[in-house]
Formats: structure tokens, C-alpha cells, sequence
């Protein structure tokens, strides 16, 4: 196949972002339309770039059978296509589904594989379809500048990388490429249930609003791209705030001279808090705009104290704003 093909042209985009050109990548592959068009679009690139392809897939055995047949399909396609792959399953598929506990037992899986073949990096199919019902999901939650990141390109781990090269491709795009190749793949009869907020999304509320506003994809995928720069920049001014802020640091022991903060707004103050809080590691879950507001107001006056989320006491007396972990 020509690699001039759009959606090869904007994997090949994608890969060139990442800086994944010449590398290892472990592929993950459900048997669903994205993952597949993913799997056979990289190797349709190997001819023009030296990449070195394993597949992977995770079966959570929900969905009985018709989840290992999802198994045996990634197995036989990967080596159709002559690739190595790791198949492997949940000892039982008992219990409720649970997507976010699923979601994370699947990337645990993914990425320790990653690590064990050597792959440098882990791809997925998200497409930018996933990206739409991902932001407004966020909205529709109740969400803030971040939220409307939806999902990252690229995000590293400590174990690697995990990159989207398909993120600026759309599933009509993906259809079209695999029927264009005579590509099979499964389908997964739990997304058309309406139910779950994602396929109620995808299968009833997003078709009326491309009735109305047919750009709509296209506009949620730019405010999508602004927020991530946008947020970038938030994390460059609290990083240069919290060097100028710093009086000593310690594991469990913080002391800032937040006087050098004035001249910048509260905003830029929050920045500075939240980028302390991530390279501490301190715990972040329940610190939402409420209690970033109030130690940033603490920070600002001349004395008072206050106990965070993560029993984390944070105490200002004259210049010094101390923080610490009881």
C-alpha cells in the first residue's frame, strides 16, 4: 500500500511527534476497528521507517466468549502479519465490569510487557473521536482548564511511554482505510449500550450535535490542543515561581518565601502550589480549586494554618509559608 494514503500520513505525523520513528513499539490491539487500522497502518510503514512492531492484547473475559474471540482474532492477525504477540487473560471474568478498574489492570498489563520485550514505547488506537467524547465528558462532569486536555498525544511513565499517533485521525477515517485493505475486525456489542455515558455520547448525543454544527469534531479537538498549551504554560510559570519561592526543601519539609509572588495573580500562585504538591508526590486526589483557593490565600496573608487532603499541614508565620505531612 502507498504510504501517500491519509491515514498513513498522519500515523507517520503522529510517530514523527512522538519521536517514535526508528523505535520499539508494543501495539496495543483490541480486535476493534482503531487498534487494528493502528496495527496494520504501522505496518504498512515499516517499508519507510525501520520500526520494530509487538502486539499486545489483554483479555478481561467480561464478555465470555465473544472476549476469546477477541483474543484468537489479535493472535491470528498479528501473525498473519508476522509479528510476535502477547496475548493474556484475567484468571476469571466474575463481577460487574468496572470500566476505570479495567482500564487500569489493561495499561499495568501493557506496560510491564512494554518493559519485558524492550519496546520503547506503547501505541494506542485512541482516535480523534475518543478525544471528543473524552472533553466532553469532562464537561459534561464538571471540569477545569486541565479536564479539557482530554487525552494527552504522548504520556510518560515509569516504565516507558505510551503514545496516540491516530489522535488526529477520525473513526470514518479509520472505517474507510481498513475497508480500502479488506481488514476485518471485531465488534464489541457492549458499546451500544446507552447506559454508559461514552456510548450514549457516541451513539445518541454526538450524531444530533454534527446534524447542527457538522465542525463540531474539529473545534472540540482544537480547544482540546489550546488547553494542553495552556496548561503547559501554567506548569513553566509554577515551576519559575516555585524556584524563586524555595527556602529549603526536604522529603516531608517544605518553607517558601512567598513574598517574591506578589506581583503575579492568584493563578500563577496555584500554579506554583499544585507543581510543589506533584514533585512531592504528595497526594493530590481530593485537593480540588476549593483548597488550592485557600492555600493560596494562606501563602498570601501574614498568618494562619490549615490541614489539606493527604493530613498535609501547611502553616505560614511572617514570610515563611511551611508545609509538611503530619
Amino acid at each position: 500500500m502507498s504510504t501517500d494514503h491519509q491515514l498513513l500520513q498522519h500515523l507517520r505525523a503522529g510517530l514523527e511527534f512522538a519521536r517514535a520513528v526508528d523505535a520499539h513499539l508494543l501495539v496495543a490491539v483490541s480486535g476493534g476497528p482503531d487498534s487494528v487500522a493502528l496495527l496494520r497502518g504501522l505496518v504498512a510503514l515499516r517499508a519507510a521507517c525501520p520500526l520494530t512492531l509487538t502486539v499486545a492484547h489483554y483479555n478481561h473475559r467480561f464478555r465470555g466468549d465473544a472476549a476469546d474471540g477477541d483474543a484468537r482474532f489479535v493472535a491470528a492477525l498479528a501473525e498473519t502479519c508476522g509479528l510476535p504477540s502477547v496475548v493474556a487473560s484475567a484468571e476469571t471474568g466474575g463481577g460487574p465490569f468496572r470500566e476505570e478498574s479495567a482500564r487500569q489492570v489493561r495499561y499495568e498489563f501493557l506496560e510491564a510487557t512494554a518493559q519485558q520485550c524492550g519496546a520503547a514505547f506503547l501505541a494506542t488506537g485512541h482516535t480523534r473521536d475518543d478525544q471528543v467524547e473524552t472533553v466532553l465528558h469532562h464537561v459534561f462532569r464538571g471540569t477545569g482548564v486541565n479536564g479539557l486536555q482530554g487525552i494527552p498525544r504522548e504520556r510518560t511513565t515509569r516504565r516507558g511511554r505510551i503514545i496516540r499517533p491516530l489522535l488526529e485521525v477520525s473513526r470514518t477515517q479509520v472505517l474507510d482505510f481498513l475497508r480500502e485493505i479488506g481488514q476485518d475486525y471485531r465488534r464489541d456489542a457492549s458499546n451500544d449500550d446507552v447506559r454508559l455515558t461514552r456510548n450514549w455520547l457516541r451513539q445518541e448525543l454526538l450524531p444530533k450535535v454534527r446534524e447542527r454544527f457538522p465542525q463540531v469534531d474539529a473545534a472540540v479537538a482544537r480547544l482540546s490542543s489550546q488547553a494542553a498549551e495552556t496548561a503547559e504554560l501554567t506548569i513553566w510559570i509554577g515551576r519559575r515561581l516555585l524556584r524563586q519561592g524555595l527556602v529549603r526543601r526536604e522529603p516531608k519539609l517544605v518553607e517558601l518565601a512567598t513574598g517574591c509572588w506578589q506581583e503575579y495573580p492568584p493563578a500563577a500562585w496555584r500554579a506554583a502550589l499544585v507543581e510543589l504538591w506533584t514533585e512531592q508526590e504528595w497526594p493530590r486526589q481530593e485537593m480540588g480549586y476549593d483548597r488550592w483557593e485557600e492555600l493560596a490565600a494562606l501563602a498570601a496573608a501574614d498568618s494562619g494554618a490549615v490541614t489539606l487532603p493527604g493530613n498535609i499541614e501547611a502553616r505560614k508565620v511572617g514570610a515563611i509559608l511551611t508545609i509538611r505531612p503530619l
